[in-house]
């Protein structure tokens, strides 16, 4: 299960993704992972008494950068103040820093 959303129950798959599968009986296979299929994935076994495995999927994805100025370049007086805006999603983090280092 993932987020309470029951995937799989004994050998039957119970979400609707083909991207999901079931191999060697029990293993889980994610394909064509995204980004949306990261966190916690709990496989639970319910005899006498309930047995959990917790698995974390932590996806990297490149970084996409979203600029708010086509060029790129800014021009600003002295004494005057710019804004700088970099929005950017990945993972691990995007970090924004001086071009010389």
């Amino acid at each position: 299960r993932r987020d309470n959303l029951i995937l799989t129950a004994a050998k039957l798959m119970v979400i609707r993704d083909p991207r999901f599968s079931l191999e060697h009986d029990y293993d889980l296979r994610i394909a064509n992972v995204t980004p949306r299929d990261a966190g916690e994935y709990v496989c639970q076994i319910a005899d006498i008494s309930t047995q959990d495995q917790v698995h974390k999927v932590t996806v990297l994805a490149p970084p996409v950068i979203h600029s708010s100025i086509a060029s790129g370049q800014l021009t600003a007086r002295k004494g005057g103040s710019v804004t700088l805006t970099c929005t950017a999603t990945g993972n691990p983090a995007v970090l924004f820093r001086p071009e010389d280092g």
